[in-house]
């Protein structure tokens, strides 16, 4: 089995593991099973490296991006709005961004780290398609 080595918009490095084991927080839209497999979809030029999470229960796929950077620049609120995010563990504001997926076409989420205590969480955001 190879390791996808993925950097994200913190300069960290994010592997294909970590990202199937933090989705694995999330049921499935359609079986409710909490087990994906993550594989390359695309190594477009501008960077920003695709990626799909299958569902091993009913195959049902969807995007994840873990390039960060270029999400962010295309979206300069969000800089604004991960300073003021309230980890649910501590509760002190502050958070990156390790990677980011549309579930469906109604439910886009942030996979984020909370800048002061390192907890791993995520967040619902208003969908986006991308491709």
């Amino acid at each position: 089995m190879s390791v996808i080595l993925i950097e994200n918009g913190g300069g960290g490095v994010i592997t294909a593991e970590t990202i199937k084991a933090r989705l694995g927080t999330l049921p499935c839209p359609i079986c409710r099973k909490q087990n994906f497999v993550v594989r390359v979809k695309t190594e477009s030029p501008d960077g920003e490296n695709v990626y799909t999470a299958m569902c091993a229960g009913c195959r049902y796929s969807f995007p994840v991006s873990a390039e960060v950077t270029l999400y962010q620049r295309s979206n300069p609120d969000i800089i604004s709005w991960l300073k003021e995010v309230p980890c649910p563990k501590c509760g002190i504001r502050g958070a990156e961004v390790d990677f980011r997926c549309t579930v469906t076409v109604r439910e886009s989420r942030l996979f984020l780290r909370c800048k002061s205590c390192q907890f791993e969480f995520n967040e619902v955001m208003a969908a986006e398609a991308y491709e």
